[in-house]
């Protein structure tokens, strides 16, 4: 049988890697329809996943790093959305699933909210940058900004202060999309965002 040369050795240990990391994140995200992420320990995660202590610091530094791992994909759909380029029929079904799952976001929610707010911020602020935009602000406040809006209408719709659909709200988070790419004026951007924020209430 051929040895396997070095690229596939890396290969496969990637893969493994992945598959590793994949499981210690599918872990923590059944932990939460158990309990409240506040109770979750690193040895709970390890438990469930079925891996070492030792495996477990090769991949996170702490549980909360493997939570925000575990939400990573998801903020990222949002961030596409606020900027208008994100998939509104991703963005329906997960707000679907949390609304099914809303008493325990809100369980959850607030041990998280401020690492959520800098996650979601920063993938907003990857994406304003790589498009055109341009703002009297600095990006990164921009980006700030709009991601604790983003939240601010999520936490209010979970905690069910007024209902909205699903539909609603992915309206609602796409309309910074009418800014669109090559804006000028970062004050006129959030002026277009309020009235169409008006528009889609």
């Amino acid at each position: 049988m051929p040895k396997k040369s070095v690229s596939e050795k890396n290969m496969l240990l990637d893969r493994r890697s992945r598959k590793t990391r994949a499981s210690i994140v599918n872990a923590v995200i059944k932990l939460w329809h158990e309990k409240p992420g506040r109770h979750i320990r690193v040895a709970d995660i390890i438990n469930e996943a079925d891996v070492g202590r030792s495996t477990f610091y090769q991949h996170f530094t702490n549980r909360d790093e493997v939570c925000l791992s575990a939400l990573r994909s998801r903020l990222e759909i949002f961030a596409d959305l606020i900027v208008g380029a994100g998939d509104g029929l991703q963005g329906e079904l997960i707000l679907a699933d949390a609304w099914a799952h809303r008493r325990r976001i809100r369980e959850n929610f607030p041990d998280f909210r401020e690492k959520v707010a800098v996650l979601l911020a920063d993938l907003v602020e990857e994406r304003l940058q790589s498009q055109a935009y341009a703002f009297d602000l600095p990006v990164r406040l921009v980006a700030l900004q709009l991601a604790e809006s983003c939240l601010a209408v999520f936490k209010g719709w979970i905690d069910a202060e007024a209902y909205a659909g699903p539909d609603d709200i992915v309206r609602f988070l796409k309309a910074p999309a009418e800014i669109g790419p090559g804006a000028r004026s970062g004050r006129a951007d959030v002026q277009a965002l309020e009235r169409r924020s008006l528009r889609t209430g």
